[in-house]
Formats: C-alpha cells, sequence, structure tokens
C-alpha cells in the first residue's frame, strides 16, 4: 500500500478525504512502465495534462468542482475534467494551488472555476514545469466512480505531479487520476 513518502505526494487527495473523516481508497505504488497503455501515455510525460487530454480527446475540456477549500495563500478543490462536448468525464483529480503565487488575473481565472489550471497557465503565458512525481494505481470507491461515471468498483491508474515557475518556485501540487 502506501509509504511515508507517497502520502506526501498524494496529499493533495488526501487532505479531501480528512476533511470528510473518511478513510482514502487502497493506492498501489507504480514504476511507469508499470501502468498499462493508454494510461501510460496519458499520464507519463512531463506535460500539463489539459492540453494532453484535449489532443487525446480532440475535445476542449472545462472543469467541475466537487470540493474546494480556499484560505487565500493555498487553493485546494476536488475536481472532474469534462469534455464540452461530447460531454464525458476524462479525469478525476485533487489540486493544491498556490494562490499567492499567480497574478490577479490568473488568481480570477482559478476562482471563476470553469478552466483546468493546464488551460490557465496557456492563457496567461506563465512559464512553468511539469514533473510527475509518482505513478501509482487506486481502487475507485463510490466518489470516484459517481464523479467519472464509472458502475463497478475497479482500479484507476494516475499520477502525482507538481507544476512549478521556472525560477523553482512551486505553483501547484496535483493528483490525477483516469477512467478507464
Amino acid at each position: 500500500m502506501t509509504t511515508a513518502a507517497s502520502i506526501d505526494n498524494l496529499q493533495p487527495l488526501q487532505d479531501f478525504y480528512d476533511w470528510a473523516d473518511a478513510d482514502m481508497p487502497a493506492v498501489e505504488l507504480l514504476a511507469g512502465e508499470d501502468v498499462p497503455e493508454p494510461s501510460r501515455s496519458l499520464l507519463g510525460h512531463d506535460n500539463d495534462m489539459t492540453p494532453t487530454l484535449e489532443n487525446y480527446y480532440q475535445g476542449r475540456i472545462h472543469l467541475r468542482v466537487l470540493e474546494k477549500v480556499n484560505d487565500r495563500q493555498l487553493y485546494s478543490r476536488l475536481v472532474v475534467l469534462e469534455l464540452d462536448s461530447p460531454r464525458g468525464a476524462v479525469e478525476f483529480g485533487a489540486i493544491r494551488i498556490h494562490l499567492n503565487r499567480f497574478a490577479e488575473s490568473a488568481q480570477t481565472k482559478i476562482l471563476e472555476e470553469h478552466l483546468p489550471l493546464g488551460a490557465i497557465l496557456a492563457d496567461e503565458a506563465i512559464h512553468h514545469a511539469s514533473s510527475p512525481t509518482q505513478f501509482f494505481k487506486i481502487e475507485a470507491d463510490d466518489l470516484m466512480r459517481a464523479a467519472l461515471g464509472i458502475a463497478a468498483p475497479q482500479w484507476l491508474f494516475g499520477r502525482c505531479n507538481v507544476i512549478r515557475e521556472t525560477d523553482g518556485k512551486l505553483l501547484a501540487e496535483i493528483v490525477e487520476i483516469l477512467p478507464r
């Protein structure tokens, strides 16, 4: 199951389970090469997920916020990324955004809760680096299944990712989980 290092990487997701006083589903850490296709191609890169998923699905993506916590410095949200058309969930995730590190125009877009962070980074021309820190599989619980429209219990694949400015300042920590 999880280790201390993995718990740190999964913290954006763990936070929401802690706030709900619920147990996080079972997680198994994986090497990138152990993630099956097509999840491996969708997760195993240093790019932002928004353009990667938009390219794969050939459609624009918007954000559906399930839960959020904003202390004005750190903005956390539990989200589903959905295709605009045809409608459908393409990612379940949790993100901690260091809101105070963004210009006011980017903060406004983040707090509007329509565009995923990857789209905002592109729109605002924010120079950054995306760096996956861990790959895993997770047992889809009721929350994930409902959010992704999955009927039966199953294992899903995901990654932990950090986004930093080019000077190294941390912008966001993300847990990204894909439906099958």
